[in-house]
């Protein structure tokens, strides 16, 4: 999954041109090839997004108040998800593939739009990555009173111990299942 930026409300970054079903010049059918697009939308964008735009790229051309202000370019900024594109049109995973590298490596990347990269999980706690027992890092997690969410984020990007992701993720389970009653 790939999530992307752009100065300019609804851009559309072409990837790949239908091609109708043909005959091939070894006398093959050559089948029909769908039209990929990258069609951004100011729907899906977020406060992260907009910090993203607003940092990386330039708005040109804004409309100004009659007093000589600046109008704010929030408007224009739309964003592109590859997973919410992939549903939504019915890709495949390799289509989907195919759309984010063409936006990574095409050429109006960094002035017609940006990637959105997630920031990663800062340390849960210092030592972290020198405990080894999984049974260790939940019981320090839940006496510290750690987000598990959080600790599990670091985990799984950073050192991706299966044992102690599910040890991890059971607590977490647990932790959803217990019931407070107060009077």
């Amino acid at each position: 999954m790939a999530r992307f930026v752009s100065s300019h409300r609804a851009y559309s970054h072409g990837v790949r041109n239908h091609v109708p079903a043909h005959l091939g010049p070894d006398g093959k059918m050559v089948p029909e090839q769908h039209p990929l697009q990258a069609q951004f939308t100011p729907d899906l964008r977020t406060d992260e997004d907009t910090a993203v735009a607003m940092a990386h790229l330039q708005f040109r051309g804004l409309p100004i108040f009659e007093d000589g202000r600046e109008i704010g370019p929030f408007y224009r900024i739309s964003v592109f998800d590859s997973e919410v594109a992939r549903l939504q049109n019915g890709w495949t995973e390799e289509d989907e593939a195919l759309v984010v590298e063409t936006l990574r490596t095409s050429g109006p990347i960094g002035s017609m739009y940006v990637e959105v990269v997630a920031a990663k999980a800062d340390k849960p706690w210092n030592g972290y990555d020198d405990i080894k027992e999984a049974d260790r890092i939940v019981e320090l997690a839940v006496g510290i009173s750690a987000d598990l969410q959080k600790v599990v984020q670091y985990e799984r990007e950073n050192l991706a111990r299966p044992e102690v992701i599910a040890a991890l993720d059971a607590a977490i389970a647990e932790a959803g299942e217990q019931i407070t009653v107060s009077a």
